[in-house]
Formats: structure tokens, sequence, C-alpha cells
């Protein structure tokens, strides 16, 4: 799992707009939503290094929900994540930051 953990941190460097501002938390979807305004739909992820509940927004592309099925399949699989986002980048609903990516983990 480390390998491909750091085979996606790799690829993020090269082929996401994330800024230099870009953190990562990786471990278990606890709570993901829907919302009448799409901007303001929110995951909860509890943190794998320290049990910690960190919130974030999905954000409103207008396009592509890949985000929101990446948290539902986490969430119905039991299977980890890990989020790339920045903390001062937020959906404009809410003070959460929204993820900039999502991958999901194999338990293997």
């Amino acid at each position: 799992m480390k390998l491909f953990v750091l085979a996606i941190y790799a690829v993020s460097m090269f082929a996401s707009p994330a800024s230099a501002a870009t953190q990562y938390v990786t471990g278990k979807v606890v709570q993901t939503q829907g919302h009448t305004i799409p901007a303001c739909r929110t995951v909860q992820i509890r943190n794998a290094t320290d049990g910690s509940i960190v919130y974030f927004r999905i954000p409103n592309t207008g396009q592509d929900n890949s985000i929101l099925a990446i948290t539902m399949t986490a969430l119905t699989a039991g299977l980890q994540v890990i989020v790339a986002y920045d903390p001062a980048v937020t959906s404009g609903c809410g003070t959460e930051p929204q993820i900039n990516w999502i991958g999901l983990l194999s338990n293997n």
C-alpha cells in the first residue's frame, strides 16, 4: 500500500492542479452527503494517523461527480482513501477545505 500511495503522490506532483500548499490525509470515510447546493456537500474522514475526524467539502465542478462517487464507494465498502487538499481553498460554502483529488486504496 505504501508503494501505491507514493505512486499517487508522484503522479499528483505532475498531473494535479494542486498548489504548493497541498496536504494529504489518509483514512476512512465515515459520512458523505448530497446537497441541493452541490458546493455545500461534505465528507467526513477518520484520519488513519490519529483517529480524528477531518471535514472536507466536495467541490462542484459542474461537469463531474467522481469525488462524490469515490466517497460513496469508500463508505459502503469500508476502504481507505487518500485525500489531497489545500487548507486555504474552500468550496465557497463553509470553511472546510475542498478536496482537490481523492484516491481509493485497496485493503490488500
